[in-house]
């Protein structure tokens, strides 16, 4: 299912997930960093498709779109990922970025990667957010 995530100051993000809790994930963790103006789901129906694809420039029936939920994040997208981490000022180790994502030990993680909630994590973390408490 496609996902509109949308907010009070009218900004926009398309998101594909299997299930209502990962997008309930995804938001979460988005929010704690947008007090100001937090994002909201809604979904699009298949017969919405034509006018989503339209307004975001995308092609839905993609087959990358689809393989998304079960892709994960893959072991060098993760190591890419703490790069990134380190190199935006967010995290000075592997283990500020195992903390970040509320992990004590990631070296699994650099060796085969995971799932599509730590995908979404390790993107709301290097955006900036917090967990939603």
């Amino acid at each position: 299912m496609f996902y509109h995530l949308k907010s009070e100051a009218e900004d926009t993000i398309l998101v594909m997930a299997s299930r209502q809790s990962e997008v309930d994930l995804y938001l979460g963790w988005l929010n704690s960093a947008r007090k100001d103006a937090p994002y909201a789901a809604f979904p699009i129906p298949e017969a919405e498709w034509d006018e989503a694809e339209e307004r975001f420039d995308v092609d839905l029936n993609d087959p990358e779109w689809r393989e998304l939920p079960e892709k994960g994040i893959s072991a060098e997208s993760f190591c890419r990922w703490l790069d990134d981490m380190k190199s935006a000022g967010l995290a000075a180790t592997d283990y500020d970025c195992a903390r970040a994502l509320g992990r004590r030990d990631i070296s699994d993680l650099k060796q085969v990667g995971g799932d599509m909630r730590l995908a979404l994590a390790c993107q709301a973390v290097l955006q900036g957010a917090h967990p939603y408490t």
